[in-house]
């Protein structure tokens, strides 16, 4: 069955990409200014505490971003509709 090992591929690496995109954005905003930072996390009721919880944040806006054309006024505003 060559598709379905093709499909694992392609979900496995778009797996990963999401993945590695999430960590770096994480990685630019923790290296970048803190009041950036804190104004990023405030804005989206986070604590930054919680490594999860700053994850699902990055994921999600790395998913939104690859997904949509644009960026709209319909968000998610908690870690559960995330």
């Amino acid at each position: 069955h060559p598709y379905v090992y093709r499909s694992a591929a392609v979900l496995i690496t778009m797996v990963f990409a999401l993945h590695f995109f999430a960590c770096l954005l994480w990685r630019i905003k923790w290296e970048g200014d803190r009041e950036e930072l804190n104004h990023f996390l405030n804005d989206r009721r986070l604590s930054g505490e919680r490594k999860m919880e700053n994850y699902i944040l990055c994921m999600y806006f790395v998913c939104t971003m690859f997904t949509t054309v644009g960026f709209g006024d319909v968000y998610a505003l908690n870690t559960v509709e995330r």
